[in-house]
């Protein structure tokens, strides 16, 4: 049965058990922690994280093709199947990301989506700054259109127009900008 466990002003509306609930409230809870003080922005007073049932109606449900992972509108995060995401072994990584949209998003909201994806991704990345960082020259150098991130015709074509939008956005964040500052 689908249900609801709001704890710390996330509420997870997952079709699973207890268990799954409680893991992915747990895995946004200590995610936000970090991200807000790394953002330097308040944590969201509401949130809530829909996880499909199936690829089908995460697609219905955002308009977004199933290998997106993860939606964000305002303070509503939808995600694919919880099976697909640990199965992918993605699970943190798309709440991180989600999370990095639902926190940025009012300050970015009027740049362009590449920006937008790029700060997500970046923040979402688990390996060190100084890592990326140091692969920064040899990243790609134009940043994707804004059709390109948001109707992908393949899973590949999304890869590389996420790819290529962090890499402009690490560029910028390396060379001493802050990300309210990427443009």
């Amino acid at each position: 049965a689908a249900g609801a466990s709001p704890a710390g002003g996330i509420a997870v509306d997952l079709a699973g058990s207890a268990a799954d609930r409680t893991a992915v409230n747990a895995a946004a809870t200590a995610a936000l922690d970090g991200l807000t003080r790394t953002l330097g922005v308040a944590a969201p007073s509401r949130l809530t994280i829909r996880v499909a049932s199936t690829l089908q109606q995460y697609e219905q449900a955002t308009g977004r093709p199933w290998y997106t992972a993860g939606a964000t509108s305002g303070d509503v995060m939808t995600l694919v199947p919880l099976a697909t995401l640990q199965a992918r072994g993605i699970l943190d990584r798309t709440i991180r990301r989600e999370l990095v949209r639902v926190l940025t998003g009012p300050s970015l909201a009027q740049r362009p989506l590449w920006v937008q994806d790029g700060v997500a991704l970046f923040y979402s990345d688990p390996r060190p700054p100084a890592l990326i960082g140091a692969d920064a020259d040899r990243l790609p150098r134009d940043c994707p259109r804004d059709g390109e991130l948001r109707a992908p015709l393949s899973a590949g074509d999304l890869a590389d127009a996420y790819a290529r939008a962090e890499a402009c956005v690490a560029r910028q964040i390396f060379k001493g900008k802050g990300w309210r500052e990427v443009h």
